[in-house]
């Protein structure tokens, strides 16, 4: 019997049809890579901002550690002392109206957990609402009218990654209170629960 006349146009068009699905499952392959990537490159920011909101944490927390040994009694007056003290946990004076926020050159970060490239620096002002910023001249950066005072504390982790947390801290005689917090990082806003015991109670918390 002689030969199909059609077999070389068959075998083409299987020639073509191969390299169709072969294209196919290389662009699927590729898109799936390119998610993966992207999902790894979210979680990692997301690691890096969980290790700068924890470092920040810590600032909180020996924020507080130092006020409980610094604090003079109770209400009114309490932080004065400190206040005027000129310490270098004490943030940069601001405009004179307003509260600086920001920690002093001699205030350098603290390594927190080097394996992880964390560190944090806090700072201490008199909270802004306190009447002698309202006072003219102002006196507010050191007079404490109300007993309050504020940790600015900031967190630093890999890849660039920062949290920043403020924290109001009475000086009364309530054993313990608790306050909310927000730290900026990933794809949206993570809040957390913070108490303190002793002398100090967090009565605000704030973003």
């Amino acid at each position: 019997m002689p030969p199909a006349r059609h077999r070389p146009r068959q075998r083409g068009f299987v020639l073509i049809t191969v390299f169709l699905v072969v294209l196919l499952l290389l662009t699927l392959g590729g898109a799936v890579l390119l998610s993966t990537q992207s999902d790894l490159q979210v979680s990692g920011y997301d690691r890096e901002a969980s290790i700068a909101l924890y470092a920040a944490e810590a600032g909180i927390a020996f924020g507080k550690d130092f006020l409980a040994g610094r604090v003079s009694g109770t209400g009114a007056g309490a932080w004065t002392v400190l206040l005027r003290s000129g310490d270098a946990l004490l943030c940069n004076p601001g405009s004179g109206s307003t509260p600086g926020v920001l920690p002093k050159a001699n205030n350098p970060a603290v390594s927190y957990d080097t394996a992880r490239s964390a560190s944090y620096r806090f700072c201490i002002h008199n909270n802004a609402l306190d009447d002698r910023y309202f006072d003219s001249p102002p006196t507010g950066d050191t007079e404490d009218s109300d007993g309050m005072v504020t940790i600015e504390s900031y967190g630093f982790g890999p890849g660039g990654a920062a949290s920043h947390l403020t924290v109001e801290v009475s000086a009364g005689t309530t054993s313990r209170a608790v306050g909310d917090y927000f730290q900026g990082g990933g794809d949206g806003r993570k809040g957390a629960v913070g108490e303190s015991t002793g002398q100090l109670r967090t009565v605000t918390t704030s973003f």
